[in-house]
């Protein structure tokens, strides 16, 4: 091979090397170039920060307890409405069925948390405490009339303007308990 055609070859390969290096070196620099941040969030260091309501990693959801396109509506005010008419199954040792009124009322301490008044047609006292997670309602086990030794939970959903809601109350002093299913409409 004559000299020429190895100096161009070397020349070709070195430019070769060259754009090589350069192109890997501004990928491995730039970890915000691969990084899509959605909804008006911003890349720094390949991380997005997210503005308002928003998360994950391309800030593509919203936070626990909103909803929307825009991450602004709290999930829990569809639930909220005072004067629900409730018909209501009831089965174990208080079977039958019933119709009351019950409320859904705001917590003032937890964006996603409700409090559930007249329940079980006023059985208890005080409200009862709820967690709202997008159109599911969840009734962790609590004690409402504390000391009393009644306890409840229960979970529920809601469409079109009607809560849909199963919840059972157990007596642990005697062991009596009974199921409710019930429907809650506007």
């Amino acid at each position: 091979m004559d000299k020429r055609k190895l100096t161009i070859s070397l020349f070709a390969l070195a430019i070769i090397a060259g754009l090589m290096a350069l192109t890997s070196c501004s990928r491995s620099s730039d970890a915000c170039a691969t990084q899509y941040c959605q909804n008006g969030g911003t890349c720094a260091n390949g991380t997005c920060s997210c503005p308002g309501n928003f998360t994950g990693q391309h800030c593509d959801s919203c936070r626990g307890g909103y909803e929307g396109s825009d991450c602004n509506t709290l999930s829990r005010a569809k639930f909220i409405y005072q004067n629900y008419t409730v018909s209501e199954s009831v089965s174990g040792s208080a079977s039958g069925s019933r119709s009351y009124t019950a409320s859904v009322l705001v917590s003032p301490s937890q964006y996603d948390q409700v409090y559930l008044s007249h329940l079980s047609n006023s059985f208890f006292l005080n409200s009862v405490t709820a967690t709202c997670r997008g159109n599911n309602l969840t009734v962790p086990l609590q004690q409402p009339d504390a000391p009393t030794r009644q306890y409840i939970s229960g979970s529920g959903s809601y469409a079109s303007g009607v809560l849909s809601i199963q919840y059972t109350i157990v007596d642990s002093t005697n062991g009596n308990s009974y199921t409710c299913s019930g429907t809650w409409t506007r």
